[in-house]
């Protein structure tokens, strides 16, 4: 009776977001209807065990409608991520924060679990700072090629647990890993290296903002493999950028038509000292799609006035990029003083140039 009433009362609720200290999960029962197709959970420890009978609750009703759940907790352990994953209706799924549970080997199966969806094609894990570390099952997993994809992948914790996730997840179009700070230069390659084994990527986004600004040696970018269809590359860890290693990114993505290197603490920037306008050059050269590009140029990098008459004779210039934030403020005023050998040469290298910071 309860049931028939619910789906006459709320006939076109679709979405449903409720914070447990606001709404009872007991209460919330009264908005779960067949019709639901977007729902958020934010719970309190408190009311956690309320909230795990909810879930079982959405897996006995089996709504094909549900398409998305965004669940943050405290602690999500392995038991709740096989109840989400018998969701099977869901297209996108986030939750926040992931806990070991038992060990290693449950949580694994838990994932495993969630990334053999058969709806699945966003899937996003925040995972606890308490697991440190993730062994990689001796056997039972599959190679993650022979899984499902799944498009859109996003994984935040550490990158020593997080190395050993990214060995084992399906095929992925869209993947961003965001590192807790702060990692460490072994754990840093080894995630690089893993990212690189997957060269179907369409998007590849690493980092996240820093109170503390902290470089790791850039080489490890000159293992980058030709992406032949990658668009967009975000790499916000701070690397000791250098000419070379740019090139070499250049060349590997020449698709791409979102790139930004920056690397952000709050509203600061760092700068490399060992790049020039060359850095630029390489990518004017060697990837003619894209449209959007971001690098900090020290100032004392700038060209010369005969930086243009330098530049290769077969040279064409790029046609494609609109939108270039060198992170110098470049006013009005100063593209006529000390900064025009530097205008000069980008509007030679982008003919089409609109935005330029």
């Amino acid at each position: 009776m309860l049931d028939g009433l619910k789906e006459g009362l709320f006939p076109r609720l679709r979405y449903l977001d409720f914070h447990t200290t606001c709404l009872h999960p007991d209460c919330s029962m009264l908005f779960i209807t067949s019709r639901l197709a977007h729902l958020r959970i934010t719970s309190i420890a408190l009311h956690w065990d309320k909230v795990q009978q909810l879930l079982r609750t959405l897996v006995d009703l089996a709504s094909p409608q549900l398409l998305s759940l965004n669940l943050s907790a405290p602690e999500v352990g392995p038991p709740a991520l096989i109840l989400l994953s018998q969701l099977y209706s869901l297209h996108e799924l986030s939750v926040h924060e992931v806990v070991a549970g038992d060990g290693t080997n449950t949580l694994l199966e838990a994932l495993r679990r969630l990334w053999n969806m058969p709806s699945i094609v966003k899937l996003v894990l925040y995972v606890h700072s308490s697991v440190i570390t993730l062994r990689s099952p001796a056997r039972g997993f599959p190679p993650h090629e022979a899984l499902p994809i799944v498009s859109e992948q996003l994984y935040c914790g550490n990158l020593s647990a997080l190395c050993t996730l990214l060995q084992l997840a399906p095929p992925a179009r869209d993947l961003c890993i965001s590192p807790k700070p702060y990692p460490t230069l072994e754990d840093w390659n080894r995630t690089i290296e893993a990212a690189f084994r997957r060269p179907a990527l369409h998007a590849l986004r690493i980092g996240q903002e820093a109170e503390q600004l902290r470089s790791y040696p850039a080489a490890i970018m000159l293992q980058m493999p030709r992406f032949e269809e990658l668009t967009v590359l975000c790499i916000s860890v701070g690397l000791d950028w250098t000419d070379h290693v740019v090139d070499h990114v250049a060349r590997s993505c020449p698709a791409a038509t979102h790139i930004d290197l920056l690397e952000r603490s709050g509203s600061n920037f760092r700068t490399f000292q060992a790049l020039t306008c060359q850095a630029i050059v390489s990518f004017a050269m060697h990837c003619k799609r894209l449209q959007t590009l971001s690098i900090a140029i020290p100032s004392a990098s700038e060209p010369s006035s005969s930086s243009v008459a330098d530049l290769p004779l077969d040279l064409e210039p790029n046609t494609s990029l609109v939108e270039l934030d060198l992170c110098q403020r470049l006013s009005g005023r100063e593209t006529h003083g000390r900064h025009k050998p530097l205008v000069t040469l980008l509007k030679t290298l982008f003919q089409n140039l609109v935005t330029l910071k």
